[in-house]
This record gives structure tokens, C-alpha cells and sequence, in this order.
């Protein structure tokens, strides 16, 4: 019926927000003025939490990304291609080039 279920505050402008059914969080990455940052936010509690620093990586302005939530893992375009995180403790598992800049990834 399009009723606002709730209002979550962004303040660190988390870009790249996915839903995972299997845990109820949204995932996503923030700039914090020097490294970004992989977060996820509660839905039961509204509460962003920090999973990890991500060296070396910054995702771009648009926030492209997708999510597995069968594997858990959370893909989002970055400046080294398109990066996949594993959204338990945040490690990068791999970056695949994107020479192409392909846009709108899908899972």
C-alpha cells in the first residue's frame, strides 16, 4: 500500500545498500575520509554496525551493487573492478576487472 515502514538515519551515506533475507541486514560500504568501510545495518534494532576496513578500495559514487545471500557474498564496483566481500567478516575475496565499466550488476 506504499506506507513508510520505517526511517533509518544515514549519516555515514552508506551507497550500495543490498538486503540479505537469510540474516534481515541491509550491507553496504561508506567513505569514512580515509579508507571505506563495510557496514551493515540491523533491521530489528536500526543499527549500523562496522565489519571491516577495506584496504585499497574505494567504491565509486554510483554504489552499483548486488547480493548472493545463498553464499553471502556482496559485489559493488570499485576502483579496482568489480570487488566481491564476504559480507561475515568482510574480507575481499576477489576483484574482477571491469574494463568495460559495466554498470547495473546483477545477482
Amino acid at each position: 500500500n506504499g506506507n513508510i515502514i520505517a526511517t533509518i538515519s544515514n549519516n555515514n551515506n552508506v551507497k550500495g545498500i543490498e538486503y540479505d533475507a537469510n540474516s534481515n541486514k541491509l550491507f553496504g560500504t561508506y567513505w569514512n575520509g580515509s579508507q571505506e568501510i563495510f557496514t551493515s545495518l540491523d533491521l530489528s534494532t536500526n543499527t549500523f554496525s562496522n565489519i571491516s576496513s577495506l584496504s585499497g578500495v574505494q567504491s565509486l559514487a554510483s554504489g552499483v551493487s548486488t547480493f548472493d545471500s545463498n553464499s553471502g557474498r556482496y559485489f559493488i564496483s570499485t576502483n579496482l573492478g568489480i570487488t566481491i566481500i564476504d559480507k561475515e567478516n568482510g574480507n575481499i575475496i576477489a576483484t574482477i576487472s571491469n574494463n568495460n565499466n559495466v554498470k547495473g550488476i546483477e545477482f
